[in-house]
């Protein structure tokens, strides 16, 4: 996702930066459901707590592919995997404490 940001930048911000306030977005949908899983599985959380880690790695992650489309930053991917796995091991703690 990132990646694409990065190397596709007109075509991700057409698909992702575009004003879609009239559109019907159905948040239950197959991927939402299969990475709320995949989060579910990994971390070992309830489908609540689940669904809100995958929105927070989410926004974190769409926002730094949004910088890297509008050539906002110019970090280099290792250095934003670094970051990536900071905010992952961060919220993996705060969401097995509660």
């Amino acid at each position: 996702y990132i990646r694409f940001a990065f190397e596709e930048k007109e075509l991700f911000k057409l698909l992702y930066m575009r004003d879609r306030t009239h559109e019907n977005i159905n948040e239950v949908s197959e991927l939402n459901n299969r990475m709320k899983n995949m989060v579910k599985d990994n971390v070992e959380l309830s489908d609540d707590k689940a669904q809100l880690f995958h929105l927070e790695i989410w926004a974190y992650v769409h926002g730094i592919a949004t910088m890297l489309a509008t050539s906002y930053l110019q970090f280099d991917f290792s250095f934003i995997s670094k970051m990536i796995t900071d905010v992952y091991q961060g919220l993996k703690k705060q969401f097995e404490g509660d």
